[in-house]
């Protein structure tokens, strides 16, 4: 099967922009899944992680106003996966 790029584009933008995203029905291997489509679109993987999952992954230290935690995850700078 030969899928279009604008299609798999569609379905991944109906996917990460639904109201449900992040409602707490996906479970890890959903995540990945959603984290390769972005990657293989070229778009930031980060974009398809709920907030809940992105703790998991590494990514930039984003510091809040406290300058205690990142507004990416909330998580401590120390004892999150921060490049």
């Amino acid at each position: 099967m030969n899928l279009k790029r604008e299609h798999v584009q569609r379905l991944f933008d109906i996917c990460v922009n639904s109201m449900d995203f992040g409602s707490g029905f996906l479970e890890s291997d959903d995540i990945e899944v959603l984290r390769a489509v972005a990657v293989s679109l070229g778009v930031d993987a980060l974009v398809a992680t709920p907030s809940e999952f992105k703790r998991n992954y590494a990514h930039p230290y984003v510091m809040s106003r406290d300058g205690e935690s990142c507004v990416t995850c909330a998580g401590d700078k120390n004892n999150v996966k921060h490049i």
